[in-house]
């Protein structure tokens, strides 16, 4: 008897066509440090793509970037994208 029957496979092919494009991710940063220079090395970035977005919001210690994601890679990139700015910046803050 086989592992897995036609029957199976057209049912898991439904579940995930019915679950295609409903799933969102979010994540929440806590940035410290100088709220105005953190504001300002973000902000020009794009806040809004075709698949993810972030806000930017400026607190008494520093930033928060709140990410929302329609899939997991999206939310990967934007991730990427805002840990390479903040390497940069604390870089440039150590010099």
């Amino acid at each position: 008897m086989p592992l897995l029957r036609e029957q199976d496979t057209f049912q898991v092919k439904d579940r995930c066509n019915q679950s295609k494009g409903k799933m969102n991710y979010s994540v929440r940063i806590n940035a410290r440090g100088d709220s105005k220079s953190l504001f300002e090395c973000f902000a020009p970035e794009g806040i809004k793509k075709e698949r993810s977005n972030y806000t930017l919001k400026k607190t008494k210690t520093g930033i928060v970037l709140s990410i929302n994601a329609n899939d997991a890679t999206a939310l990967r990139a934007t991730v990427n994208m805002i840990t390479q700015l903040l390497a940069v910046y604390e870089k440039m803050r150590l010099k």
